[in-house]
């Protein structure tokens, strides 16, 4: 009776088990499913140059690797298979643009700061630009002050054009590095004057000043050139890798929804099991009770026979 009954306990126990073990894969796809979608949401945000973001990709990398080891683990080949296709493209592109992520951070904390200096170094030579006209200047002086003012602007569109990473970026790349050395020669030029460019040393010490602090201010560019101009092959290919994570976001979202009719399927083939399991247990656990019934209705009989016996003999000892 205990065996029978320690079968049945144990029928119990496999059927809550695997009841978890159902709970754990459906709780995997839902991440997956999560990480793949998270991987798409930090690949767009990528281009902001937050360095967040790229610890971010590599973490979502790094999880999205550990749920679709634990599937395989567990079974669902074809399933992990699918996911596996589609997730390798991701992954290479991921790579790719987590290994440009320094270079993004860097250009895109330059194109801020730039951003943010562009009005101040304008209203520098503009300045200076108003003393040289008030001065007996060559007029190719102020004509190579006046061209500071159209170069930043220039210089700041085309870092934009290298940090996106389009067609336009070496273009780009390399109109910045001219733009950027011509700003560096006018500035030596109006310091020291130069007899090819036609520029005087300029002799005010306001206009010296004032140019003294736009260089400064453009310092973030001019200490940088050629690393930013060298960085456009680099984030042409995060660029690339950026649109190949999104384009190949539907492929991977469509393999890991297909893990769920397959867990639904071996869900319903363990009914059947457990169906079995509770057949062979369960019968002998009605067993169980029958004989636990049957001890009972025997031993009140052999009570019931006692009291008769022990009756009839103190009625035949009285008579």
């Amino acid at each position: 009776i205990v065996a029978c009954l320690a079968g049945v306990g144990y029928t119990f126990f496999m059927i809550q088990k695997e009841a978890g073990q159902e709970g754990e894969y459906r709780l995997t796809a839902d991440n997956l499913r999560l990480l793949s979608q998270k991987v798409v949401a930090d690949a767009r945000a990528a281009k902001q140059g937050d360095e967040a973001t790229f610890e971010k990709l590599a973490a979502d990398r790094k999880d999205f690797n550990s749920e679709l080891k634990q599937m395989q683990s567990v079974g669902f080949a074809p399933e992990v298979k699918r996911i596996q296709s589609a997730w390798t493209p991701v992954e290479a592109s991921m790579d790719t643009l987590i290994n440009a992520g320094e270079r993004i951070v860097f250009l895109r904390s330059v194109s801020s700061e730039l951003e943010q200096n562009i009005k101040p170094i304008q209203s520098d030579f503009a300045g200076v630009v108003d003393i040289l006209r008030d001065e007996n200047v060559s007029a190719e002086t102020i004509v190579a002050a006046q061209k500071t003012l159209w170069l930043t602007e220039r210089i700041a569109r085309n870092i934009e054009k290298i940090l996106a990473g389009g067609e336009e970026s070496q273009a780009a790349a390399d109109e910045f590095r001219t733009d950027a050395n011509d700003f560096m020669r006018i500035v030596d030029a109006l310091n020291n004057g130069s007899r090819i460019m036609g520029v005087e040393k300029m002799q005010d010490a306001d206009a010296k000043e004032l140019v003294a602090n736009a260089s400064s201010l453009f310092a973030v560019v001019s200490t940088s050139i050629d690393e930013i101009a060298g960085a456009s092959g680099e984030l042409r290919e995060a660029a690339l890798a950026r649109d190949a994570i999104i384009s190949g976001s539907d492929q991977l979202a469509d393999a890991v929804s297909a893990l769920v009719p397959a867990i639904e399927k071996m869900t319903v083939a363990r009914v059947g099991d457990r169906g079995t399991l509770m057949a062979l247990f369960g019968a002998p656990g009605v067993l169980a009770v029958g004989l636990m019934i049957v001890m009972y209705r025997q031993q009140s009989r052999r009570v019931t026979y006692t009291e008769e016996g022990v009756a009839e003999i103190n009625s035949a000892l009285v008579k």
